[in-house]
Formats: structure tokens, C-alpha cells, sequence
């Protein structure tokens, strides 16, 4: 068995090989996260972003087919994981407006209005 006959979930989210098939997984899983080795933080903070960058990626693609609610799943399972970050949350109050939803827009924003207000005291 040698290198070139593996294939990580670090080298789907490096390369260009991330199948929408299976994607899920890859992008929405934290890396390492039971792992506080000192190398393992600042690369668990890359993939991270990686991560992000991928999926709204991932979810601009499905848009642009019309599978909004597969990329809407995408964008709320990384919600889930960084309920702060707000290209997500951008994202998200997106696909509802595209959807003709745009109550689930404002009650996405209104949802993220609360969040910020209680995790760090700012509205």
C-alpha cells in the first residue's frame, strides 16, 4: 500500500476531486476534534475555512441546478458548527429568498440578530 492509493478527506477538501455525492461528510465534520496535539490546532482552524469556502461553494453549484434544498442542508450543517459566521447565515437567508420563502429569510436573520446579542452582547 503506498501514499498514492490513499485518499483522505484533507485531499478531497484540498483537490479538486470533492464528489456532491458524498460531500456532506467531508465538509461538515470537524477535524480532529477529540485532538489537542500543538500542530493539530492551527490545522483544524485551515480546515475549518476550508471547509466553509467548499461548502458555500458546494451550495452555490446545487443553487444554480435548482437543488436548493440540498444546498440549504449543506449550509445549516455548517451553521450548526459556526453559528457566528456570516457568510453562512448570508448564505442561508439566501437560498430561503431564492426558495420564495422570505419568512424563513427574516427568521434566519432574526435567529442570528439573537445570537449575536447573547454569545457576545452586540446587535
Amino acid at each position: 500500500l503506498s501514499r498514492e492509493d490513499l485518499t483522505t478527506d484533507l485531499d478531497l477538501l484540498d483537490g479538486e476531486k470533492l464528489d456532491p455525492s458524498n460531500s456532506l461528510e467531508v465538509l461538515c465534520e470537524p477535524f480532529l476534534p477529540d485532538w489537542f496535539d500543538p500542530w493539530v490546532v492551527p490545522e483544524r482552524k485551515r480546515v475549518d475555512q476550508l471547509q466553509i469556502e467548499r461548502a458555500l461553494n458546494l451550495a452555490d453549484n446545487l443553487e444554480s441546478e435548482e437543488d436548493r434544498q440540498r444546498a440549504h442542508e449543506v449550509v445549516k450543517r455548517l451553521i450548526d458548527r459556526f453559528p457566528l459566521h456570516e457568510p453562512l447565515i448570508h448564505a442561508s437567508m439566501q437560498l430561503y429568498a431564492s426558495g420564495g420563502s422570505l419568512v424563513g429569510a427574516v427568521t434566519e436573520y432574526q435567529t442570528f440578530r439573537r445570537r449575536l446579542l447573547s454569545d457576545l452582547g452586540i446587535e
